[in-house]
C-alpha cells in the first residue's frame, strides 16, 4: 500500500488557512490595479483569486456533505439570510452590484460553514494563530526588505507611481494591508488567540512570548488607536465575566451589553 505523506485533515487545513489569508485583505494592496474602485466595480484580479478560493472551499464541503449540511441548518437564519441578500437584487438600483457582493458573502458564508463542521474550536484558534502569525511575519519582512532596498513599504501613505509603496517613513504602518486600521485589527485579535492559546513547554511559552511582543509592537506602530481600545475593553470584559460570572449569572454579561449601548 503506498503512504501517503499528506493526510486529507492536513490537506484541508492548508486550504482553509489560505483562504483565511487571502479573505483577511492581505493580498489587495499587491495585485489589485491601481484605479480600480474596490466599492462599486471591484478588482478582476483579486475576486479570481477569492474564486478560486472558495471553490476549494466548495470541494471540501461536497467531500463532507452530510456534516456540512448539518452545521448549514444548525442555525436556519444563516441560509435564509443569505437567501435575502441574493434576492435583494431585484429591488436594487445596482443589482450587478449586489450580485456580486452576494457571492462574495455566500462564500464566505460557505468557508464559515466549513469551518465549523470540520474543525473543532480548539483547531480553529490554532488555525487562526497560524494565519496571524504568517501575517505578522511577512509585515516585519516587508519593512526589512524595505531598508535593503530604500522604500517604505509598510507605512501608510502611499504617493509612489505603482500606488504600493510609500515614501513618508515616519508614517504608521500597514504593513502588508491597504489600511493601518486593518494592520492594527489583525494584530490585535493575534494578541487574543496567542493569549488564549495554553503553551506548555519552554520552547513553546518562549515562542509565544516572542510573537505578542511583536504583535504589541506592530499594533504600536500601526497607531490604530480603535484596535487598540477594542483590545483593551474585549481583556477587561472576558475578566470580568470570567471572575464574576457563577456569583451574578446573567446580570453581569447582561449589564455589559446594555454599556456597550
Amino acid at each position: 500500500m503506498t503512504q501517503r505523506f499528506v493526510s486529507l485533515k492536513s490537506l484541508e487545513m492548508a486550504i482553509l488557512g489560505a483562504v483565511a489569508f487571502v479573505t483577511s485583505g492581505a493580498l489587495v494592496r499587491f495585485v489589485s490595479s491601481n484605479d480600480a474602485d474596490l466599492v462599486t466595480t471591484g478588482d478582476v484580479r483579486f475576486e479570481i483569486i477569492l474564486a478560486l478560493c472558495y471553490a476549494a472551499v466548495l470541494l471540501i464541503f461536497l467531500f463532507h456533505l452530510v456534516p456540512g449540511f448539518r452545521a448549514t441548518f444548525y442555525t436556519p437564519a444563516t441560509p435564509a439570510l443569505l437567501i435575502l441578500a441574493c434576492s435583494s437584487a431585484l429591488w436594487a438600483e445596482l443589482p450587478g452590484l449586489v450580485l456580486r457582493r452576494a457571492a462574495g458573502l455566500a462564500g464566505a458564508t460557505l468557508f464559515g460553514v466549513v469551518l465549523a463542521s470540520r474543525l473543532t474550536f480548539a483547531e480553529q484558534l490554532l488555525l487562526l494563530r497560524r494565519v496571524l502569525r504568517v501575517i505578522a511575519f511577512l509585515s516585519l519582512a516587508a519593512w526589512v526588505l524595505g531598508l535593503l532596498f530604500g522604500v517604505h513599504l509598510v507605512t501608510g501613505s502611499s504617493t509612489a507611481a505603482e500606488g504600493i509603496w510609500s515614501s513618508d517613513a515616519g508614517g504608521p504602518w500597514r504593513g502588508i494591508f491597504n489600511h493601518k486600521n486593518v494592520l492594527g485589527s489583525a494584530v490585535a485579535l493575534a494578541l487574543l488567540a496567542e493569549w488564549h492559546i495554553p503553551a506548555g513547554a519552554v520552547a513553546a511559552r518562549a515562542s509565544k512570548a516572542v510573537w505578542m511582543c511583536a504583535y504589541a509592537a506592530l499594533l504600536a506602530l500601526s497607531n490604530s488607536i480603535t484596535s487598540a481600545v477594542t483590545l483593551v475593553l474585549t481583556i477587561v470584559v472576558m475578566y470580568a465575566i470570567k471572575s464574576f460570572r457563577g456569583r451574578y449569572g446573567l446580570v453581569l454579561p447582561a449589564g455589559l451589553v446594555a454599556m456597550l449601548f
